[in-house]
């Protein structure tokens, strides 16, 4: 008797306890949901703190290159490689007397970033640099300035990588002899709707949004 008794009470409290843990879901979720992280950041709901908004490249993978002294953030499910394919780059002419040769060239797979570093062993000005290394190219392919801008702290021309009919959105920043191109692997076709996102694009940080590209961009620093 007694015995059915305390499995009464255990099942009473185990039924208590239940009921207490779901009116608590109920009660703290909204809560959850009423939180509005900015741009760039993401819910953190673990249960091992509070709800609170955490930055989405925090949980990134770093990749520093001692080499070429820079550093840059990329997703989990990413990676980082140094790619050998010289067709995007097809040199004609005499790169050596004008002083541009691709020195690395690199693709964060499944991002749609790639990062180009180009050498500019004449010290030439970027927009004399890109008029000199679309000669060079049997494309014809460069990069176009659009406006110039800030990227933590590193001084960035933003603008369009690519020729013919459609571009990729890209930074430009020279340092130490050397160009380094950012730049997306999605190209958009010159539109009216392409206008309209270069308009945002220039009128806003490099940054402000919420795309894979811009989110990596963001991350991009040079080593000290």
């Amino acid at each position: 008797m007694n015995t059915q008794k305390g499995i009464s009470s255990i099942v009473i409290i185990l039924i208590i306890i239940g009921v207490l843990a779901v009116g608590g879901i109920y009660w703290f979720y909204p809560k959850i949901t009423d939180v509005s992280c900015k741009l760039g950041y993401e819910f953190s709901t673990g249960l091992d703190g509070p709800v609170r908004c955490i930055k989405i490249t925090d949980t990134w993978q770093t990749y520093r290159n001692e080499e070429y002294g820079f550093e840059v953030k990329y997703p989990l499910n990413c990676s980082i490689e140094e790619i050998n394919d010289e067709s995007a780059f097809c040199p004609v002419g005499n790169i050596d007397a004008k002083g541009i040769s691709r020195l690395k060239y690199f693709e964060i797979k499944n991002c749609n970033t790639f990062i180009d570093i180009y050498n500019n062993s004449n010290n030439l000005g970027l927009n004399e640099w890109n008029n000199v290394y679309k000669t060079l190219t049997c494309t014809g392919a460069g990069f176009s300035s659009r406006t110039t801008s800030s990227l933590n702290d590193i001084s960035i021309v933003k603008g369009d990588f690519g020729c013919c009919a459609a571009g990729q959105r890209a930074v430009e920043i020279s340092k130490s002899k050397t160009v380094y191109i950012i730049h997306s692997k999605d190209s958009i076709e010159f539109s009216i709707e392409r206008n309209k996102e270069w308009e945002d694009w220039e009128k806003n940080d490099v940054t402000e949004n919420n795309d894979i590209f811009s989110q990596i961009l963001s991350t991009f620093k040079f080593i000290q």
